[in-house]
């Protein structure tokens, strides 16, 4: 029995059997241990999404390489068509033993397309999945319209207002209470409040307590 490029699955114990009238005779058990097989591409993403004029770079994983690597290429399939890629191709860096990745720089619209890694070696070639690459002309930020254009932020403005007409409320308010003290104390004429309350104050004296003197009554309360 041969094994067409054998792979790690292939590895275990195997036993021959022949059949004759006689009935079935079979062997001993001989084991296969498969150290190495097609090498496994891997490419971590599935997407790549680019601006005319950068550099972008496909990565590609290569594992289980033995019997060892010896040629990785890349391959680009688009509108019907496939493009072999390799180290010596214009505008490429990488796609080597040693750098499997694919790196283009100043990338053009015309590049677009799925892109598939493989790996060469004595038993035969790995592949990966396809890759998707866009390269897209680049995108300039839009300037403000002219109905927007003469409008401004006034919102820190109103905020400051807002805060200054507050500080003179409470200035104003103050203001008042010190000027209602002062008349309080320095006054000499009767003041009638509401429920009758007059006060009474010493004309010699501006220092409180103040007697109030109910007006229909005699009972003073301090």
């Amino acid at each position: 029995m041969t094994v067409l490029h054998a792979t790690d699955s292939d590895s275990g114990l195997y036993k021959c059997f022949a059949v004759n009238v006689f009935g079935m005779g079979y062997s001993s058990s001989t084991k296969l241990t498969v150290i190495g097989g097609l090498p496994e591409v891997v490419v971590p993403s599935i997407t790549h999404l680019t601006a005319t004029g950068y550099t972008i770079a496909l990565p590609c994983v290569i594992s289980n390489a033995f019997p060892v690597v010896t040629k990785v290429y890349w391959q680009r399939y688009t509108h019907g068509s496939t493009t072999i890629i390799s180290s010596r191709s214009i505008g490429i860096k990488g796609v080597t033993v040693e750098n499997p990745s694919l790196i283009i720089e100043k990338a053009k619209e015309k590049l677009s397309g799925e892109y598939t890694c493989f790996a060469v070696n004595s038993v035969g070639t790995g592949s990966s999945l396809p890759v998707q690459l866009t390269v897209q002309a680049r995108v300039t930020q839009q300037a403000p319209s002219n109905e927007n254009a003469g409008k401004v932020d006034h919102t820190n403005t109103i905020v400051i207002g807002i805060i200054s007409g507050i500080g003179a409320v409470a200035a104003f308010g103050t203001f008042v209470f010190v000027i209602w003290k002062y008349r309080r104390r320095s006054g000499k004429n009767k003041m009638v409040t509401a429920n009758n309350i007059i006060p009474e104050q010493n004309e010699s004296s501006n220092n409180l307590p103040i007697t109030l003197r109910h007006s229909a009554g005699s009972q003073a309360e301090t």
